[in-house]
């Protein structure tokens, strides 16, 4: 079982790498990884170090999403849960996505608050919401229709089939996986050497 259930690395060229760290679970969120991607998406911003950060997870799937057996917060306080939203939506700073195997629920969701997203031939993004009768996380019913159109969003977040490597290059990569947040020179010349190698993070 793995011991740390948030990776984070800072390289000499300002990449920091944010990795789920449950492969044995897919990856999925339990209350350590709540905190540990507050405390990682916050040191990421915060420290000036850091240029271009990349999410990604560890083993054969990117995040199953939430560890329903472990979802408890403190009696006290916000839960994780909405620390880690407020951290994600305060990142200032380019974020890239490397996936493969399985996106679901806030595993898939949160790829909308990334500025560029590279996928494997395996990945499945997976929305169940509508079938667990429950909103959506990571304020993907407000992003999605901004990045998709109303229709194509009320689709995916109605269905059950969910997002496959076809479907994606059809719908999702000419307006989503190749969005650029507008940065720095500095930030496009360290963001372009980044990307020529990011596909071999991606694999199969």
């Amino acid at each position: 079982m793995s011991e740390v259930a948030v990776l984070t690395n800072l390289d000499n060229d300002g990449v920091f790498t944010i990795t789920f760290n449950r492969p044995e679970k897919k990856n999925t969120i339990n209350h350590a990884m709540w905190l540990g991607l507050r405390d990682a998406f916050n040191e990421a911003r915060e420290n000036d170090d850091v240029t271009v950060a990349i999410l990604t997870g560890t083993g054969n799937d990117f995040c199953a999403g939430v560890d329903l057996t472990d979802f408890g917060g403190d009696a006290e306080g916000p839960h994780p849960y909405d620390l880690v939203v407020e951290a994600v939506c305060a990142f200032d700073k380019p974020l890239i996505a490397a996936v493969k195997g399985v996106g679901i629920g806030g595993g898939a969701t949160v790829l909308l608050h990334c500025d560029v997203v590279y996928v494997g031939e395996s990945v499945r993004l997976r929305y169940p919401f509508a079938n667990l009768g429950l909103v959506t996380e990571f304020a993907a019913s407000y992003m999605m229709p901004i990045v998709l159109g109303p229709q194509r969003a009320a689709e995916l977040l109605s269905q059950l089939s969910g997002l496959t490597l076809i479907k994606l290059w059809r719908w999702v990569l000419p307006e989503l996986f190749f969005q650029m947040m507008k940065c720095s020179p500095e930030h496009k010349t360290r963001l372009g050497k980044l990307l020529n190698g990011l596909f071999l993070r991606c694999g199969k």
